[in-house]
């Protein structure tokens, strides 16, 4: 799927430089060049891990574990078997590698240039060694589980495995892809690496795909960036979007930082609580993208008796007794008064991600967007969502609508070992998308203009031209 990144239409009277206009003179003043030191010292601030950041934390060892946490000094992340405190990562870059043991970090390389700095390779061996007289009858390794044991407790992971390798009595006759394949392996068994990764929509997707799926309506990366094509969601000043999903937030944060701070966002939420967005602070959005989000509840244009929502009323989320949240609550209801008029006027695109039945509240949205616009609808199951296309297909609501399966495969990449991984999931889901078509409500005056008029034809003339022509005007009327 191709993920296409819209800009902001530039304006008329932006430019480069900024020109500032005084009674005596005119001084103009160009942007830091990306050379100047105060630039790269800028950018090197943004990459450095910094106290409150939202950040995602990658554990790979025998299992690859995600963890969305935001950093503390007095913090605690669990990763794999330690805790680890979130203050020792504040100063380092994002991206960088680091060792566990006993709790405590220690910056590395990459996983492939420790395991491969291990051991010296013998060129001469390589060459004429085959694996074909090896035997796997755990006879190989000199060391006992016991020790080896003792020695994690007491060593690090680089030093375990080079005590393996070591005692291991047919690591030389191995060839170079299977020696390399088999520090690999010690690796993830006995070192425990953790990356840490700023929040985007990638990195926060995989982190609750890994953690619970279901909390996402199993939801992956590539039938996302389906739904953001589908959606024809940009960076377009005069775009309107409206999201009604129950995936933590993660749909409304990608459509959030796709479109760079610019449009309108309409989010809807069940009208009895909240809006469950658990996920959207660690997108890290700036206060110009929060700003294009706004939340209105679904009794807007929901019936209050639905398979969505029971028992929705048109009362706003109960004050939580904090002042923030009551702020937070006072700014909700404001913006959903602004919201009925942006719906009344039609939204551009539509997207509805949700774990209910999406027939309860689709006919609703897809009413809500103008004539052109587009909308999307995910779900994990294919009945719900053929229903619905038949429907729209019989009422001529959309057109251009199609049915798809999301489907996607990892490859290993290799030199001579590139094949598929052995494993990986099955379908994401299926999406729906189309086009809505505006069929206009006419008055039985403005109809009839439509149609043609019907005239009564006296003939007065018996002969059979006149005969044959009033015959054919009665058949075309």
């Amino acid at each position: 799927t191709t993920m296409q990144d819209a800009s902001p239409p530039s304006s008329s009277s932006a430019s480069s430089s900024t020109t500032t206009t005084t009674a005596s003179s005119t001084t103009t003043s160009s942007p830091l060049p990306l050379t100047t030191p105060k630039f790269i010292a800028k950018q090197i601030n943004t990459n450095q891990i910094k106290e409150g950041d939202h950040v995602v934390v990658i554990a790979k060892g025998l299992r690859e574990y995600h963890n969305l946490t935001t950093i503390h000094k007095t913090g605690k992340v669990h990763l794999a078997k330690d805790n680890v405190s979130t203050s020792e990562f504040i100063g380092h870059t994002y991206g960088m590698n680091f060792s566990v043991h006993k709790g405590k970090l220690t910056p590395i390389t990459t996983m492939e240039a420790e395991v491969l700095s291990i051991v010296e390779k013998d060129e001469a061996v390589s060459e004429g060694a085959n694996n074909s007289l090896l035997v796997d009858d755990n006879t190989s390794q000199k060391m006992s589980q016991a020790e080896i044991i003792e020695l994690k407790s007491k060593a690090q992971g680089g030093d375990v495995i080079k005590a393996l390798v070591g005692n291991s009595s047919t690591f030389q006759t191995k060839t170079e892809f299977s020696k390399e394949k088999y520090l690999k392996k010690k690796h993830k068994k006995h070192v425990t690496t953790v990356q840490i990764v700023k929040g985007n929509t990638r990195s926060i997707l995989a982190a609750y795909y890994c953690k619970n799926p279901s909390k996402i309506c199993f939801l992956r990366e590539d039938a996302l960036a389906q739904i953001l094509c589908f959606a024809n969601v940009q960076a377009n000043p005069q775009m309107k979007v409206m999201v009604v999903e129950t995936c933590q937030g993660v749909v409304t944060g990608a459509v959030a930082s796709r479109m760079g701070g610019v449009g309108r966002i309409l989010h809807g939420y069940n009208a009895e609580n909240k809006p469950t967005l658990g996920a959207l602070k660690f997108f890290n959005l700036t206060p110009q993208q929060d700003a294009t989000i706004s939340y209105f509840p679904l009794t807007f244009f929901l019936p209050s008796k639905s398979s969505f929502n029971p028992t929705a009323t048109t009362q706003q989320p109960a004050a939580m007794g904090t002042p923030e949240e009551e702020e937070r609550r006072k700014k909700m209801q404001q913006e959903a008064e602004s919201v009925k008029e942006d719906l009344k006027a039609g939204v551009d695109s539509g997207i509805l991600i949700t774990k209910h039945h999406p027939g309860a509240i689709a006919h609703q949205m897809v009413d809500k967007i103008r004539g052109g616009g587009v909308f999307v609808i995910y779900c994990q199951s294919l009945s719900p969502l053929a229903e619905l296309e038949n429907k729209f297909h019989r009422e001529g609501t959309a057109c251009n609508m199609s049915l798809s399966e999301s489907w996607m495969r990892d490859y290993q990449v290799l030199p001579s070992r590139t094949h598929p991984h052995m494993s990986m999931d099955g379908a994401s889901g299926y999406i729906l998308y189309g086009t809505k078509v505006h069929v206009p409500v006419l008055s039985q005056s403005s109809s009839s203009l439509l149609l043609p008029p019907t005239t009564t034809t006296t003939t007065t003339s018996t002969s059979a031209t006149a005969s044959h022509h009033n015959t054919e005007t009665e058949d075309v009327l």
